[in-house]
Protein backbone atom coordinates (compact mmCIF):
# COMPACT_ATOMS: atom_id res chain seq x y z
CA UNK A 1 0.00 0.00 0.00
CA UNK A 2 10.65 -7.90 3.50
CA UNK A 3 7.46 -6.81 5.21
CA UNK A 4 4.93 -7.76 2.60
CA UNK A 5 2.37 -5.11 1.68
CA UNK A 6 -1.11 -5.87 0.39
CA UNK A 7 -1.27 -8.69 -2.16
CA UNK A 8 -3.40 -6.47 -4.31
CA UNK A 9 -1.46 -3.18 -4.52
CA UNK A 10 -2.79 -0.30 -6.52
CA UNK A 11 -0.94 0.88 -9.58
CA UNK A 12 1.06 4.12 -9.22
CA UNK A 13 -1.24 7.13 -9.81
CA UNK A 14 -0.84 9.31 -12.88
CA UNK A 15 1.80 11.94 -12.19
CA UNK A 16 0.64 15.56 -12.00
CA UNK A 17 1.22 17.41 -15.27
CA UNK A 18 4.53 19.24 -15.23
CA UNK A 19 6.93 20.41 -17.93
CA UNK A 20 8.88 17.43 -19.27
CA UNK A 21 12.44 17.36 -20.43
CA UNK A 22 14.33 15.30 -22.96
CA UNK A 23 17.63 15.66 -21.11
CA UNK A 24 18.94 12.26 -20.07
CA UNK A 25 19.77 11.66 -16.41
CA UNK A 26 23.47 12.07 -15.58
CA UNK A 27 23.26 9.14 -13.14
CA UNK A 28 24.72 6.01 -14.72
CA UNK A 29 24.77 3.50 -11.84
CA UNK A 30 22.15 2.18 -9.44
CA UNK A 31 23.53 2.80 -5.95
CA UNK A 32 22.08 3.57 -2.51
CA UNK A 33 22.48 7.29 -3.29
CA UNK A 34 20.05 7.15 -6.22
CA UNK A 35 16.68 8.49 -5.01
CA UNK A 36 17.57 8.04 -1.36
CA UNK A 37 15.07 8.78 1.41
CA UNK A 38 14.29 12.49 1.63
CA UNK A 39 15.03 13.25 -2.02
CA UNK A 40 12.34 14.65 -4.29
CA UNK A 41 11.53 13.75 -7.87
CA UNK A 42 10.21 15.43 -10.99
CA UNK A 43 8.50 13.82 -13.96
CA UNK A 44 10.74 13.05 -16.93
CA UNK A 45 7.97 11.45 -18.96
CA UNK A 46 4.32 10.74 -18.24
CA UNK A 47 2.88 7.24 -18.05
CA UNK A 48 1.39 5.82 -21.24
CA UNK A 49 -1.64 3.85 -20.05
CA UNK A 50 -0.45 0.35 -19.07
CA UNK A 51 2.26 0.33 -21.73
CA UNK A 52 4.94 2.36 -19.98
CA UNK A 53 5.08 3.75 -16.42
CA UNK A 54 5.95 7.35 -15.62
CA UNK A 55 9.67 8.14 -15.34
CA UNK A 56 11.15 10.27 -12.56
CA UNK A 57 14.46 12.04 -11.92
CA UNK A 58 15.85 13.51 -8.66
CA UNK A 59 15.45 17.28 -8.17
CA UNK A 60 15.80 19.63 -5.18
CA UNK A 61 12.62 19.56 -3.11
CA UNK A 62 12.26 23.34 -3.56
CA UNK A 63 12.16 22.95 -7.35
CA UNK A 64 8.90 23.99 -8.99
CA UNK A 65 8.94 20.68 -10.88
CA UNK A 66 9.18 18.50 -7.75
CA UNK A 67 6.08 16.32 -7.47
CA UNK A 68 6.84 13.69 -4.80
CA UNK A 69 9.31 12.84 -2.04
CA UNK A 70 10.96 9.52 -1.19
CA UNK A 71 9.81 8.50 2.28
CA UNK A 72 11.79 5.25 2.42
CA UNK A 73 13.89 3.04 0.18
CA UNK A 74 15.26 -0.49 0.12
CA UNK A 75 19.00 -1.00 -0.05
CA UNK A 76 20.44 -1.64 -3.49
CA UNK A 77 21.08 -5.37 -3.78
CA UNK A 78 21.40 -8.19 -6.28
CA UNK A 79 18.00 -8.90 -7.81
CA UNK A 80 16.31 -11.79 -6.03
CA UNK A 81 13.26 -12.51 -8.19
CA UNK A 82 10.70 -11.03 -10.54
CA UNK A 83 8.27 -10.06 -7.75
CA UNK A 84 6.53 -6.80 -8.78
CA UNK A 85 8.02 -3.63 -7.30
CA UNK A 86 4.89 -2.71 -5.36
CA UNK A 87 5.17 -5.97 -3.39
CA UNK A 88 8.77 -5.53 -2.31
CA UNK A 89 9.39 -2.63 0.09
CA UNK A 90 7.93 -2.19 3.55
CA UNK A 91 6.32 1.16 2.82
CA UNK A 92 4.26 3.24 5.21
CA UNK A 93 0.51 2.89 4.82
CA UNK A 94 0.21 6.46 3.45
CA UNK A 95 2.58 5.76 0.53
CA UNK A 96 1.10 7.09 -2.73
CA UNK A 97 3.19 4.96 -5.10
CA UNK A 98 6.22 2.67 -5.31
CA UNK A 99 9.00 3.10 -7.85
CA UNK A 100 11.13 0.27 -9.22
CA UNK A 101 14.41 2.18 -9.39
CA UNK A 102 16.36 0.00 -11.84
CA UNK A 103 13.96 0.33 -14.80
CA UNK A 104 13.31 3.97 -13.87
CA UNK A 105 17.05 4.76 -14.10
CA UNK A 106 17.27 3.05 -17.51
CA UNK A 107 14.33 5.09 -18.82
CA UNK A 108 15.58 8.36 -17.29
CA UNK A 109 19.04 7.91 -18.80
CA UNK A 110 17.62 7.00 -22.22
CA UNK A 111 19.29 3.61 -21.94
CA UNK A 112 22.73 4.97 -21.00
CA UNK A 113 22.62 3.39 -17.53
CA UNK A 114 21.99 -0.19 -16.45
CA UNK A 115 21.16 -1.72 -13.05
CA UNK A 116 23.81 -4.42 -13.66
CA UNK A 117 21.71 -7.10 -12.03
CA UNK A 118 20.83 -4.98 -9.01
CA UNK A 119 17.45 -3.79 -7.74
CA UNK A 120 16.05 -1.20 -5.33
CA UNK A 121 12.61 0.22 -4.64
CA UNK A 122 11.44 3.57 -3.30
CA UNK A 123 8.24 4.49 -1.49
CA UNK A 124 7.02 7.97 -2.46
CA UNK A 125 4.37 10.41 -1.33
CA UNK A 126 3.04 13.20 -3.50
CA UNK A 127 4.00 16.71 -2.35
CA UNK A 128 0.45 17.88 -3.08
CA UNK A 129 -2.98 16.25 -3.23
CA UNK A 130 -4.28 13.88 -4.38
CA UNK A 131 -2.95 11.33 -1.92
CA UNK A 132 -4.36 7.95 -2.96
CA UNK A 133 -2.46 6.32 -0.08
CA UNK A 134 -4.44 8.19 2.60
CA UNK A 135 -6.97 6.15 4.61
CA UNK A 136 -10.22 5.61 2.74
CA UNK A 137 -9.04 6.97 -0.61
CA UNK A 138 -9.02 3.57 -2.31
CA UNK A 139 -5.51 3.75 -3.76
CA UNK A 140 -1.82 3.50 -3.04
CA UNK A 141 0.18 0.26 -2.86
CA UNK A 142 -0.62 -0.44 0.81
CA UNK A 143 -3.78 -1.34 2.71
CA UNK A 144 -3.94 0.01 6.24
CA UNK A 145 -6.17 1.06 9.12
CA UNK A 146 -9.01 3.27 7.89
CA UNK A 147 -9.08 1.78 4.39
CA UNK A 148 -12.18 0.05 3.04
CA UNK A 149 -12.19 -3.32 1.32
CA UNK A 150 -14.22 -6.10 -0.23
CA UNK A 151 -13.40 -9.76 0.16
CA UNK A 152 -11.08 -11.30 -2.39
CA UNK A 153 -9.13 -14.52 -2.84
CA UNK A 154 -5.36 -14.60 -3.29
CA UNK A 155 -3.66 -16.71 -5.96
CA UNK A 156 -3.01 -19.43 -3.38
CA UNK A 157 -6.70 -19.59 -2.51
CA UNK A 158 -6.34 -17.89 0.87
CA UNK A 159 -8.56 -14.97 2.00
CA UNK A 160 -7.40 -11.57 0.83
CA UNK A 161 -8.95 -8.17 0.10
CA UNK A 162 -9.39 -5.54 -2.57
CA UNK A 163 -9.29 -1.88 -1.57
CA UNK A 164 -12.08 0.53 -2.54
CA UNK A 165 -12.92 4.11 -1.67
CA UNK A 166 -14.80 4.47 1.61
CA UNK A 167 -17.20 7.12 0.25
CA UNK A 168 -19.06 4.60 -1.96
CA UNK A 169 -18.53 6.75 -5.07
CA UNK A 170 -17.25 3.94 -7.29
CA UNK A 171 -19.20 1.25 -9.15
CA UNK A 172 -18.20 -1.32 -6.50
CA UNK A 173 -19.09 -0.77 -2.87
CA UNK A 174 -16.87 -1.67 0.10
CA UNK A 175 -17.99 -4.22 2.68
CA UNK A 176 -15.52 -3.65 5.50
CA UNK A 177 -13.30 -1.03 7.10
CA UNK A 178 -9.90 -2.04 8.47
CA UNK A 179 -9.66 -1.38 12.20
CA UNK A 180 -6.40 -3.12 13.10
CA UNK A 181 -3.21 -4.33 11.42
CA UNK A 182 -0.38 -6.09 13.23
CA UNK A 183 2.58 -8.43 12.73
CA UNK A 184 1.47 -11.94 11.78
CA UNK A 185 1.77 -14.47 14.63
CA UNK A 186 4.39 -16.49 12.72
CA UNK A 187 6.65 -13.42 12.64
CA UNK A 188 6.11 -12.35 16.24
CA UNK A 189 9.46 -12.17 18.10
CA UNK A 190 10.20 -15.16 20.31
CA UNK A 191 8.99 -14.59 23.84
CA UNK A 192 6.33 -12.08 22.78
CA UNK A 193 2.60 -12.74 22.91
CA UNK A 194 1.11 -12.73 19.40
CA UNK A 195 -1.53 -10.09 18.83
CA UNK A 196 -4.96 -11.02 17.49
CA UNK A 197 -8.17 -9.54 16.20
CA UNK A 198 -10.89 -8.68 18.70
CA UNK A 199 -13.66 -11.24 19.28
CA UNK A 200 -16.48 -10.77 16.79
CA UNK A 201 -14.25 -9.28 14.08
CA UNK A 202 -16.24 -9.46 10.83
CA UNK A 203 -13.34 -10.34 8.52
CA UNK A 204 -9.65 -11.02 8.95
CA UNK A 205 -6.85 -12.15 6.67
CA UNK A 206 -3.06 -12.14 6.37
CA UNK A 207 -1.01 -10.53 3.62
CA UNK A 208 1.95 -12.71 4.59
CA UNK A 209 3.61 -10.45 7.11
CA UNK A 210 0.66 -8.60 8.62
CA UNK A 211 -2.65 -9.74 10.02
CA UNK A 212 -5.58 -7.48 9.10
CA UNK A 213 -8.83 -7.08 11.09
CA UNK A 214 -11.89 -5.45 9.54
CA UNK A 215 -15.40 -4.61 10.73
CA UNK A 216 -18.60 -4.26 8.70
CA UNK A 217 -19.29 -0.88 7.19
CA UNK A 218 -22.65 0.68 8.05
CA UNK A 219 -25.07 -0.21 5.27
CA UNK A 220 -23.12 -3.24 4.08
CA UNK A 221 -24.83 -6.61 4.25
CA UNK A 222 -23.18 -9.41 6.23
CA UNK A 223 -23.30 -11.75 3.29
CA UNK A 224 -23.88 -11.90 -0.43
CA UNK A 225 -25.92 -9.02 -1.69
CA UNK A 226 -24.29 -6.14 0.14
CA UNK A 227 -25.87 -2.89 -1.09
CA UNK A 228 -24.44 -2.04 -4.49
CA UNK A 229 -21.78 -4.76 -4.35
CA UNK A 230 -20.76 -5.88 -7.82
CA UNK A 231 -17.36 -7.42 -7.15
Amino acid sequence: MTTVPSPLPSAPPPAPPVPTTSTASTVTELTDDYLAAGQCVSVVSEAISNISPATYDPVPCESRTAVAQVSSRTRTAVARSSVPAARRPACKDDTDFVLDLGPNLVRASHGNAAPNGKEAYACLRNLKAPHPGDPGQGGGPMIGVGDCIVRATAADGKPSARELRCDWTGPNKPQYKIVKKFLSPLLTPRGSTPDKCAPGTAYEYSDGARQVCADWLPGASNGAGAPGLTG
